[in-house]
């Protein structure tokens, strides 16, 4: 499954790509947490970052496809011992955006999508002590991508371009045999900033 889905992403990805009218990359900060049967956790701060295309479909209608490295997780709501959850992923998000029409420099943005996470390292850490995972952890992970952002033209060199999503996560993370009786998902707020340019033109 998990090679079919990477196939599957490139071939999208070099179609998506080869159509765009910008291409960018962009960086920025994760809040990470997981949702379900887990307790006495908290948000944890991480990185995310990667490149993106942009090609419009019609006035105002935008589809972006991006590639991404993602950390996610969770960490202890503890004061008394570190202890932590930690999932890296190459996530490749498809989003359909609407851009609004303005006048000057200034180009605010909403979007929505499928994003599909795969699973490079599961780690369990424990007062700095690690605990591989990986074994226990689903390869792949499904999620809904909902966001905003704003582009902020630089003439004829490019834009910069700032965004916010929530990413939600569809997929019981727990591959174990009690994976029924124990749920646990992916949850993360990012903020990215970017720098786009056009192509083709």
């Amino acid at each position: 499954m998990r090679r079919i889905v990477i196939v599957l992403a490139v071939v999208l990805l070099t179609a998506a790509f080869a159509q765009a009218t910008e291409l960018g990359f962009k960086a920025g900060l994760n809040l990470a947490n997981l949702t379900g049967d887990v307790e006495n956790n908290k948000a944890m701060m991480t990185f995310g970052g990667g490149a993106f295309a942009k090609f419009m479909v019609a006035p105002q209608i935008f589809i972006k496809p991006e590639v991404v490295y993602m950390m996610k997780g969770t960490k202890g709501d503890s004061d008394d011992f570190d202890e932590k959850m930690k999932f890296n992923y190459i996530e490749i998000p498809v989003l359909l955006g609407y851009q609004f029409p303005t006048q000057g420099s200034v180009s605010p943005s909403l979007f929505v999508g499928p994003a599909v996470g795969i699973l490079m390292s599961a780690k369990y850490e424990l007062e700095g002590v690690e605990v591989d995972i990986k074994d226990f952890t689903k390869s792949t992970d499904f999620g809904l991508v909902l966001g905003g952002g704003v582009d902020f033209g630089l003439g004829t060199s490019g834009k910069l371009a700032f965004d916010a999503r929530y990413t939600v996560g569809l997929t019981n993370l727990n591959d174990d045999v009690d994976a029924d009786e124990f749920e646990f998902k992916n949850t993360v707020f990012s903020f990215f900033v970017g720098y786009a340019f056009p192509i083709g033109q």
